[in-house]
């Protein structure tokens, strides 16, 4: 009989409150653990217990239930599902939220199911292992497939693939506070936002997969460039769904597994749904640079409009504080009498004698806003 395997303790940690055993992901890339916590914080710890740090979401001042969390396969991102129907990603070794992605506009949804795994497009064939090979094959084809023809057809990608932004000045970090979220409002946000291409990204591609409670499935791939959100394939009627609860995937095929369960009682089971992800698989495919375009401009047009509504906010700010100063003054003016700041003003400057509340409105509230801490405004000046 052979002998069971021993496993090591590496570290221990106790926590001050109940944590969810549903809700805990390892990166082992990053050695990172994030847990779940009752009270739907997620923890981030190292293995020797050290907390690096700890997020919550809240929605005017509601505190959102936490439902799933995943790793990015390279443990630079966790993703994190909440119970307003998003999934933010915040970064490996900050609480800052990196992008958000709306995956239902429907209230009570929940996300039952939350993947992110990779799709490795350098796998080799024969013929390009046989490439590399050295000079054996190169003088059998006479010349190789790695000659200047080869780099010739390659020049339309690679004018395709010059990066311009580097040499573009950097936007600048937003103030948060907007009515939209403050995805702008740190540079760790805005540089993961709007990273330089790499080509290097398109030999691999991250997928995330996400299902929620009314049976649909979304995609998203390269972090922020969504793909779509599909119904379930399976049929449903208005008593039954079928949910989403668990994906499988490997690295080199562009198939998926997808283990669905149905919320009847009466019909009951699970599904076993092949997913082909095709456009994974299409030569030529200049996914990443399509994808890394086209999410670099979804995003200048957010920070646009991000920017139009701080605009708008500091524009009626601007117009508000004097209308609030001047009702103020009007409402006090009219309790002692029938008077208004105008021709309160305008009896000031003809007689030169000041009403008592007008002059305690200049000395304490307008002068503070006004004149500078170093030349305060005396009240032997009025």
């Amino acid at each position: 009989m052979a002998n069971p395997v021993q496993l090591r303790v590496i570290a221990e940690k106790t926590l001050h409150s109940p944590t969810n055993p549903d809700l805990l992901a390892y990166s082992p890339s990053m050695e990172l653990l994030a847990i779940g916590g009752a009270d739907h914080n997620v923890l981030i710890y190292r293995l020797n217990g050290q907390r690096v740090f700890s997020a919550s979401q809240k929605v005017k001042g509601v505190v959102l239930d936490l439902q799933k969390l995943v790793w990015k396969p390279n443990g630079q991102l966790i993703a994190i599902a909440w119970s307003d129907g998003t999934v933010r990603l915040i970064g490996a070794e900050s609480n800052k939220t990196v992008h958000q992605i709306t995956v239902s506009e429907e209230e009570d949804t929940e996300v039952t199911c939350l993947a992110w795994t990779t799709y490795s497009a350098t796998s080799k064939s024969l013929g390009d292992i046989l490439s590399e090979a050295g000079s054996l094959w190169k003088d059998a084809t006479e010349g190789g497939l790695k000659g200047k023809s080869a780099q010739l057809l390659d020049l339309p990608r690679d004018l395709a693939a010059i990066d311009i932004e580097s040499s573009l000045p950097k936007l600048s970090v937003l103030p948060s506070g907007g009515t939209t979220e403050d995805i702008f409002s740190s540079r760790a946000s805005l540089d993961a936002l709007f990273r330089p291409f790499d080509p290097k990204d398109n030999d691999s591609i991250s997928i995330m997969v996400v299902g929620t409670s009314t049976g649909h499935i979304h995609l998203t791939i390269f972090d922020s460039f969504v793909i779509g959100t599909f119904p379930s394939p399976l049929k449903s009627s208005k008593t039954s769904r079928h949910q989403l609860i668990r994906h499988a995937s490997h690295p080199h095929h562009a198939v998926h597994g997808l283990l669905m369960k149905s919320t009847s009682t009466l019909v009951g089971g699970l599904y076993f749904v092949p997913m082909h992800l095709g456009f994974l698989t299409s030569e030529r495919s200049d996914l990443s640079l399509l994808a890394s375009r086209s999410s670099a401009l979804q995003n200048l047009l957010r920070y646009i409009y991000q920017v139009q509504t701080l605009m708008t906010a500091e524009y009626q700010a601007t117009q508000d504080l004097p209308s609030r100063f001047l009702g103020n003054i009007d409402e006090t003016l009219a309790e002692h009498g029938d008077w208004t700041i105008a021709p309160a003003l305008y009896h000031q400057v003809v007689t030169g004698h000041t009403l008592p509340e007008v002059k305690e409105w200049l000395v304490d509230e307008l002068a503070e806003r006004v004149c500078p801490p170093s030349l305060p405004l005396k009240p032997s000046t009025i």
